[in-house]
């Protein structure tokens, strides 16, 4: 009888988490298509995150840490737990300060740095001594920063600096708030095809300013883009992209990029060109909206065989609820001949935008009928009313033009250094040039607050009274807040990047209170407790989030404006 040794990945996973290193969780999952090993793997995760929170009680007192693992318990996210002291690193590196180990991937490891020259947060790449050495053979890092520094686009990282210092080889990015698409759909589950079919265009975009840049990602997959705080979706983990033309003079080609997602002609020696990187970002689709992949296989000579075989699953056939036009999309990216495959990311962009206009809706039109005037209960009542509204317009843009808290500034792009002045024009979800397209957006029947900075996210209140966010891509709310029996929540206003809600609440015992909470319903916060004196109104946020106009309405009838600090404190008084 002939033993089995065992998956070296398994024991790849056990070496690093008995030296208290990080593993990257997701890369893992989306290489190995067999459900035994995805189970291990996951249980191997919940006891490395223990064992994580266990060594940070054990070496600090911090309170902070003990309601960490409270919140383990309760399932909340912890992708990127801190495990400082377990690293064998200085605190330093070069014009950075590391502040924090975020991830592990296969060839480098990914810290959160402060940049102490600019005095900004980023995310620092450190490749290890041996890795490093082998940079060294081919271009440098400064070089390879410098092609990567060409790509300008909302939707790809933006590349800050690039050093070889002590052997190491680092390269330094924005830092991203937010989470993984393949983090999304392993706690949210697949996405719609709306949801899926506007990430794309996203990418879309990014990939053609990668190509237009004459480099290669490389690198498409879920656990390389990230939707940040706000709905923004970023390509991240540039750093295996190439110059095309090296790409395409590499002989007999390379497996750069995770398995499940490279195109069949890479399997097979051929060049990778912008067709193959159009196939990943199909499988990434596919992936957004079905949890799988269209070719599997729980080895490397499975995949390569199946792809040989022709042995794939049609998106029609995992999922045939989707909408034709979604279905066609994707699968034309899926085509196993590049010849047939969308001819630039610009044209799948396109075919994107068509299946995107075919999920919506055209209202139907119907026949204009009047409305009877509805008869105010009280005539003084409402001219008091009148003189209330045109005091506040009246206040309320004074504090605009004196951009009090950056209220004026929150919903202006900013234009980068040397640009010339343009004029401002109203915000719009549109992007500028598009034809417009009649869509029915069904939204729930509530008023709803002020939404966030993208109008992504919108608050309301349920009509059961819980604190709901409701996402306007997916359309899908979840609840924030369960009020308790006797309070009553009103005004919740979105912090410009979608994160946090603020709202008043009436409590049982009487009197009011201004409260925040995190969009996804964690950390809930009183910051002006109750009183009985006014109710504080929130109205709109700081652009920097860190402050908050609201409305103090006193029991005289007479009202102030004040700004109230998001982290807690007395209001202060505009006057």
């Amino acid at each position: 009888m002939t033993n089995v040794p065992p998956d070296p990945s398994l024991l790849g996973i056990l070496r690093a988490l008995a030296d208290h290193e990080s593993v990257d969780w997701d890369s893992l999952e989306s290489s190995h298509d067999e459900p035994s090993f995805r189970v291990i793997a996951r249980e191997l995760h919940v006891v490395n995150q223990i064992s994580t929170f266990h060594r940070t009680l054990q070496e600090s007192p911090d309170p902070a840490a003990a309601s960490s693992l409270a919140s383990l318990s309760r399932g909340t996210d912890l992708e990127r737990p801190r495990i400082e002291s377990a690293l064998d690193r200085p605190p330093s590196w070069g014009p950075l300060t590391l502040l924090e180990h975020v991830g592990r991937g296969s060839f480098a490891d990914v810290f959160r740095a402060w940049d102490t020259r600019l005095d900004r947060e980023v995310a620092l790449k450190l490749l290890p001594d041996r890795e490093a050495s082998a940079a060294g053979q081919g271009s440098s890092p400064i070089g390879e920063a410098r092609l990567l520094a060409k790509v300008r686009h909302p939707n790809v990282v933006t590349v800050h600096g690039a050093e070889r210092l002590d052997g190491h080889v680092g390269i330094w990015t924005e830092f991203i708030h937010g989470h993984t698409l393949a983090h999304l759909v392993r706690q949210q589950g697949p996405f719609s095809a709306d949801e899926a079919s506007a990430i794309g265009i996203d990418l879309c975009r990014a990939l053609a300013a990668v190509h237009q840049a004459g480099l290669l990602h490389r690198d498409i997959k879920a656990q390389n883009v990230m939707r940040e705080e706000g709905g923004r979706i970023v390509l991240m983990d540039l750093g295996a992209g190439k110059e095309r033309m090296s790409a395409a003079m590499a002989p007999g080609g390379d497996l750069t990029g995770t398995p499940l997602y490279l195109a069949p002609e890479t399997w097979h020696g051929g060049e990778a060109t912008p067709q193959t990187e159009i196939y990943s970002l199909g499988v990434l689709l596919y992936h957004l909206v079905t949890a799988a992949y269209p070719v599997s296989g729980s080895t490397l000579h499975e995949v390569r065989e199946a792809h040989r075989a022709g042995r794939r699953t049609r998106l029609r056939d995992a999922r045939p609820d989707l909408p034709h036009s979604f279905i066609d999309a994707v699968e034309r990216a899926l085509a196993p001949d590049p010849s047939t495959r969308y001819e630039s990311a610009g044209a799948f962009e396109a075919a994107l935008k068509q299946a995107h206009s075919a999920l919506a809706i055209v209202p139907v039109a119907t026949s204009a009928r009047a409305v009877p005037p509805q008869r105010p209960a009280a005539n003084i009542g409402l001219r008091q009313g009148a003189l209330w509204l045109a005091a506040f317009v009246v206040i309320f843009a004074g504090a605009l033009l004196l951009d009090v808290g950056g209220a004026r500034s929150r919903w202006r792009t900013p234009e980068p250094p040397g640009a010339a002045p343009t004029r401002t024009a109203p915000p719009s979800i549109a992007e500028p040039g598009a034809q417009p397209t009649e869509r029915r957006i069904r939204v729930p029947q509530r008023w709803m607050g002020r939404p966030s900075r993208d109008a992504r996210y919108f608050p309301y209140v349920d009509a059961n009274g819980d604190l709901q966010v409701w996402e306007l891509t997916g359309g899908r709310a979840r609840r924030a807040i369960e009020k308790d029996a006797g309070d009553t929540l009103v005004s919740p206003v979105m912090s410009p990047r979608g994160t946090r809600v603020a709202y008043a609440l009436s409590t049982a015992a009487g009197g009011w209170e201004l409260r925040l909470v995190n969009a996804d319903g964690t950390w809930p916060n009183v910051i002006v407790p109750r009183q009985t004196a006014y109710k504080p109104v929130p109205l709109d946020w700081s652009r920097d989030e860190q402050n908050i106009l609201c409305r103090l309405d006193q029991q005289d009838g007479t009202a102030d404006l004040v700004l109230v600090p998001a982290s807690g404190g007395p209001p202060r008084l505009l006057h």
